[in-house]
């Protein structure tokens, strides 16, 4: 009986140090042609508010590259539309550059899969002395269109000696980005809708 219990407590014992917590994995992560998310905007020169919408995808080195058209808006006074290049894999979620400077030749890895607290990973996977991500909390976040559990994904950004921040929950992507230096401006976005089938028609015949 005591080899039987010695037993259990072996098992239980490794399955709690092997227990990561709340984990997302690429499937939960949102791309798809079509969906729109859209942003509040705070400390941007381009407006204040802005909408992605996932318009496509393309071939490039044999990865499916997903097209992302930024639209900022400040009133009815300024618009610019840009289009970002995003690439999802099993591994990780990919910034592949954007039509000013065109494909980026080491896509920048935002996110590694399967993503959970305390996960770190390098920009440059040779330089693991270098810049590197990490994912440092799980928690919940309360925001305009309502309550959110989100993984928090934290960059030091060495340029500006500042930390930037990013906020993914599953199935909805982006919903909080954070960017403080101590010295300078911050910048700040928030989800405001995330519609994943598109902004529907007006059918009110208005």
């Amino acid at each position: 009986m005591k080899k039987v219990a010695l037993a259990l407590f072996g098992v239980t014992l490794l399955a709690c140090t092997s227990w990561r917590g709340p984990q997302m994995e690429a499937e939960e992560f949102p791309l798809k042609t079509g969906a729109v998310h859209i942003y509040k905007l705070d400390g941007f020169s381009d407006g204040d508010s802005m909408v992605v919408t996932t318009i496509g995808t393309r071939r490039h080195d044999d990865r499916t590259i997903y097209v992302d058209s930024v639209a900022y808006f400040n009133g009815d006074s300024l618009s610019r539309t840009t289009e970002e290049y995003h690439y999802l894999s099993n591994h990780g979620y990919y910034y592949y550059g954007d039509k000013s400077v065109g494909y980026l030749d080491d896509p920048v890895p935002m996110i590694k899969f399967s993503l959970y607290e305390n996960r770190m990973w390098y920009l440059d996977p040779e330089d693991t002395l270098g810049a590197y991500y990490e994912c440092t909390d799980y928690d919940t976040l309360w925001l305009e269109p309502g309550r959110y559990r989100a993984f928090c994904v934290q960059h030091n950004d060495d340029a500006v000696s500042g930390v930037v921040r990013y906020w993914y929950a599953p199935d909805v992507g982006l919903v909080k980005y954070g960017r403080s230096v101590p010295y300078g401006d911050s910048y700040a976005k928030e989800i405001l809708d995330y519609l994943p089938g598109g902004i529907p028609d007006d059918t009110t015949g208005d």
